[in-house]
């Protein structure tokens, strides 16, 4: 089984990619066979804070991880302004790709990862790791219950967390040169991904707001309002400036489901979420209210992405949904970013 497994490379040694290493040691078909990072005392000493086995390869240096034949797909946690780099030069080598959020600077660089990925015939996936919950699918169906739901008309979403003084300064989230589209592309990401994802398309038009921003310019607190065509419309809220949220309502023309652990989960033991029914009574004079819990089951949803992957890597069934609402999200964080310059609804071509 072990000589049958998917082989994992990572390129950087970035805090995160310590929860990606832990989810492949759990995955079922998959193993770490390679690190790579800009010198080899880096690695070298990442590896031994993370207790990685003697076995994973160390390079220090990206390249070295894409010649390794033993690597079959690359985890990609580097600065943003870096992965069309290194998207092109990991499909180039045949490589699959996890690539983290947000994937690019711009629709365009996006673009042209995808088309590099589909020249060469590998798997282009961002790391939106609530996707792979358990509980997405029951989700869609509750969402997509007319009879439960009615027409669904609205969503508001929230994901924030604090970062104070020393976060501003020091994150490369906060660095234009590095992260440009500070909170928005790191935590708006997943907001709008939740829109795209329940409203089953892209927006035709965003107006967004920008209350803050750092020394640099970067965006730390934002909101967005995201149009349809034919009527509905979502809102969103993301920032480094509050404290831990992570809210998701849908609302239809009946009831409305309620997250508010919808990027991360708040137990791997099971998972949930909540449908309200409201309805004014006696002429307004009183309102009836029911609520309901539905349970979905737990999972760790991290591990569901990596065995994901591994099995269109094993399987050679290449899914094209993955970098089709990869880039309708990059497109509507584009968007987002224009309206927040110009102060001027953006409409998306």
């Amino acid at each position: 089984e072990e000589a049958k497994a998917v082989g994992w490379g990572i390129l950087g040694t970035a805090d995160i990619a310590r929860k990606l290493v832990r989810a492949i040691s759990r995955a079922g078909g998959s193993r770490l066979v390679a690190v790579g990072s800009r010198t080899l005392e880096r690695v070298e000493s990442w590896c031994e804070q993370n207790q990685i086995p003697s076995e994973v390869a160390r390079y220090g240096n990206y390249e070295e991880v894409l010649r390794d034949g033993k690597v079959d797909v690359v985890y990609i946690p580097l600065p943003t302004s870096m992965h069309k780099e290194w998207v092109q030069k990991a499909a180039d080598a045949g490589k699959h790709i996890l690539c983290e959020k947000p994937v690019g600077m711009n629709a365009q660089e996006v673009e042209e990862m995808i088309a590099c990925c589909e020249h060469n015939n590998v798997q282009f996936m961002d790391g939106v790791m609530w996707m792979h919950h358990v509980r997405v699918p029951v989700l869609r169906k509750a969402v997509d219950n007319q009879d439960m739901m009615g027409e669904v008309v609205r969503i508001v979403t929230s994901f924030t967390f604090f970062g104070g003084e020393e976060f501003d300064r020091t994150n490369i989230r906060m660095k234009s040169n590095l992260d440009g589209l500070g909170c928005v592309g790191d935590l708006g990401w997943y907001n709008v991904r939740a829109i795209v994802w329940a409203f089953q398309k892209e927006p035709n038009e965003v107006y967004a707001v920008a209350h803050k921003r750092n020394s640099e310019g970067v965006i730390k607190s934002l909101n967005a309002t995201l149009f349809y065509d034919d009527g509905r419309f979502a809102s969103l809220d993301c920032g480094f400036d509050t404290n831990c949220r992570q809210t998701l309502e849908i609302a239809g023309t009946k009831s409305s489901i309620r997250l508010d652990d919808f990027v991360l989960n708040a137990s791997e033991e099971s998972s949930s979420f909540i449908v309200n029914t409201s309805a004014f009574k006696d002429s307004g004079m009183i309102v009836e209210q029911t609520s309901s819990k539905h349970e979905a089951g737990g999972c760790c949803q991290e591990v569901r992405m990596v065995e994901c992957m591994s099995k269109i890597v094993r399987t050679r069934q290449l899914e094209d949904y993955w970098p089709k609402i990869a880039l309708q999200t990059q497109r509507t964080i584009d968007a987002i970013m224009k309206s927040a310059e110009s102060g001027q609804p953006v409409k998306l071509k």
